[in-house]
């Protein structure tokens, strides 16, 4: 609980002194007072004039707080002392969630409150939504706010060049979306579902202003979790891949769902094949970022091949890179595009199939790539190598194979809808097997090759 939570205490104790306490009571009451006689003391006044001070304090400040706290405790020598405590990791994660920010709370919640009292009829113009509504955005987008900017700086935590602003935009961002998302400004599915104000997700007919809600529960969720794992990870605990394959699988199923917005023809025809597409495409990014991330670091690789020739299989499960628990993910799927999606023969042969199994292919060949060039090395130069690989995979070799594909109309299908030239670095599907999947298959052999013959070298040079 967090009332007996000692990392929340100890923030309580750091964040509130008699000062602050009595400031807060001080500059409400008088701000109101001003507000009140000056412009008429009736509800769409307070209203109007409490809500920029209560984003100010809860989405800035608050967000603020959260963002610093990491590196405030860094530069006054207390993170170290904390690692060696004998707090865990969710107790961590909980007390500098609402710790930190608990200033802010304490100067929003009354004005909360206030706007709750006053809550205009027409807040918000016609479509103004109920006061448990605003105030659950409230909350929401403030929380959302202040977890995102904590696990933004938690994430780069270890960086030299860590700082507070980019936190700070990225918790405002989050909480400002969340705020228009339930209340309704900003529906990030409005294109989708019914005329009538419902979203179809798996069957089940949800109102768009509860599927927001629910949306914005589950990414918060997710992104508390993140904070707890990486807590882990700094108090010297091993993360089993679990709550990883669990986050994956969510996700996936999440953005499944969707598939049942759209036209008639799709929703009766290729409902089920469109969910198998839409997960494997999250899936799928989500193994290209796991490939890209953990190319920088080579020592999980090295604790796994130590714990497999051991034979200690609770340490190699530990160890496993969750690039391959995405892959074991990825692969049903693609299974299950295969039986879905029939090949489209005819003029342009398509295959889904072809198309999800290329998209493995590339992400297998630039995670070898990687791995082969950085060997878990995080020096000056790997921002450099990363930029000049993809610039000359994916904007170079494009620009020189484009050369004249869009003079005729052969020369477009030549390139585009043949397997052509396109299909040696991007993901095409057409044309069969061999003209979408053949080259790069042969480019994934010759980086495996590449990625063996550097780990020589790197065990030479050791």
């Amino acid at each position: 609980m967090i009332i007996i939570n000692p990392e929340f205490h100890r923030n309580l104790w750091l964040k509130f002194s008699t000062f602050r306490l009595a400031a807060m009571p001080i500059f409400l009451l008088g701000y109101l007072y001003i507000a009140g006689t000056s412009w008429g003391a009736n509800d769409a006044v307070l209203f109007s004039t409490s809500l920029p001070i209560c984003f100010v304090v809860l989405c800035i400040f608050g967000t603020y707080e959260a963002a610093k706290t990491l590196r405030s405790e860094i530069k006054g020598n207390t993170w170290d002392f904390q690692k060696m405590s004998a707090i865990g990791p969710w107790q961590l994660a909980i007390g500098k969630l609402f710790g930190a920010t608990s200033y802010a709370w304490y100067f929003g919640i009354p004005l909360l409150a206030v706007m709750a009292f006053n809550y205009p009829h027409d807040a918000f113009g016609a479509a103004t939504p109920s006061v448990g509504v605003f105030l659950t955005a409230s909350v929401l987008g403030a929380v959302s706010g202040h977890a995102s900017a904590l696990l933004t700086s938690l994430a780069s935590l270890h960086s030299k060049r860590m700082r507070v602003i980019l936190p700070l935009i990225i918790g405002i961002a989050v909480a400002s979306w969340v705020f228009k998302a339930i209340i309704g400004y900003d529906l990030p599915f409005a294109v989708m579902g019914s005329a009538d104000g419902f979203v179809l997700w798996h069957g089940f007919m949800v109102s768009k202003s509860h599927f927001d809600l629910y949306s914005v529960l589950f990414v918060l969720f997710w992104v508390v979790v993140a904070i707890q794992r990486l807590l882990r990870l700094e108090l010297q605990y091993k993360n089993a891949p679990l709550v990883w394959a669990a986050f994956v699988v969510s996700m996936a199923v999440y953005m499944a769902g969707l598939s049942s917005q759209g036209g008639a023809f799709i929703v009766e025809k290729f409902t089920l094949a469109m969910q198998y597409w839409l997960a494997f495409s999250v899936v799928a990014v989500l193994l290209y970022i796991k490939m890209l991330e953990e190319s920088k670091d080579i020592m999980p690789y090295k604790r796994f091949v130590a714990a497999w020739r051991a034979r200690d299989w609770s340490l190699a499960f530990l160890n496993v890179p969750r690039w391959a628990v995405t892959l074991c993910c990825a692969l049903p799927l693609l299974v299950a595009l295969y039986i879905s999606f029939p090949s489209e023969g005819g003029r342009i042969e398509f295959s889904m199939f072809h198309l999800g199994l290329g998209m493995l292919l590339f992400t297998l060949r630039d995670g070898l790539v990687l791995h082969a060039v950085l060997l878990g090395r995080t020096g000056r130069f790997v921002g450099f190598k990363l930029l000049f690989y993809y610039f000359v995979m994916y904007f170079l070799a494009i620009s020189v194979t484009l050369d004249g594909a869009f003079d005729t109309r052969e020369s477009f299908e030549a390139a585009f809808m043949s397997g052509g030239g396109i299909s040696f670095f991007l993901p095409t599907g057409t044309g069969g097997f061999i003209n979408s999947c053949g080259a790069i298959a042969l480019q994934c052999v010759g980086a495996a090759w590449f990625l063996n013959y550097r780990l020589k070298l790197f065990t030479k040079a050791k």
